[in-house]
């Protein structure tokens, strides 16, 4: 059913976003919204034949909803300074919950959307750890997917859950530099087109260097 082949994407996007601290259980929380937009461009075979197709559109919007467990008093600018001045280590920890909603376009006759259609749920969980100069980062997530019941030709798909691993490490420097190390994985999301499975379970592998 999934007729692309050798497919190649190239996309920019710009993302507006906005966001809202505030206070909740005597801790600090955050609610982010952000809207995208995609110009995007595919190449590749459809149905064994060269094709390519162009689409500028905005995507999904996001909202999210994070908010520190533990280690991270809600306090302005000048207190939160203060309060990690003279402290050596540090360590906080919080979970957070993406949500993409399907309000942007979409068209079930055509196999190649910006919009998806469906819900996208992201939980993750994380925690930093700072000792002096050194900070060290873990955070796990987990993306799940509701189901499209409009896509292409009048068919169902559902994807299996999509699980990430990710890893910081970043040193800072008094002159306000700093440099960093990133590494993750994640692995999952298989689809499913009118129940039968397509066998193209993801597996990626990211590392980066920052300075």
């Amino acid at each position: 059913m999934l007729e692309i082949e050798a497919a190649e994407v190239r996309s920019h996007r710009v993302v507006a976003a906005f966001s809202y601290w505030f206070e909740a259980f005597d801790q600090s929380a955050r609610v982010d919204v952000f809207l995208p937009f995609d110009n995007a461009r595919w190449d590749g075979l459809l149905s064994g034949s060269p094709a390519s197709v162009t689409r500028q559109a905005l995507e999904d919007p996001c909202v999210r909803l994070s908010m520190n467990l533990y280690g991270a008093p809600p306090l302005d600018q000048e207190a939160f300074a203060k309060h990690y001045a003279n402290r050596s280590s540090s360590t906080v920890a919080g979970v957070a919950l993406g949500v993409m909603l399907p309000l942007r376009q979409y068209d079930g006759q055509k196999l190649l959307n910006i919009g998806q259609n469906r819900f996208v749920f992201r939980p993750q969980a994380g925690v930093v750890h700072t000792r002096r100069a050194w900070s060290y980062e873990l955070t796990g997530s987990s993306f799940l997917y509701t189901v499209n019941d409009e896509f292409f030709g009048g068919n169902q798909l559902e994807q299996a859950p999509l699980n990430a691993l990710q890893g910081h490490v970043v040193r800072s420097f008094p002159n306000r530099w700093w440099v960093s190390v990133r590494g993750g994985y994640s692995k999952g999301g298989e689809t499913t087109v009118n129940g039968i499975a397509k066998d193209d379970d993801r597996s990626y592998v990211l590392s980066a260097f920052s300075f």
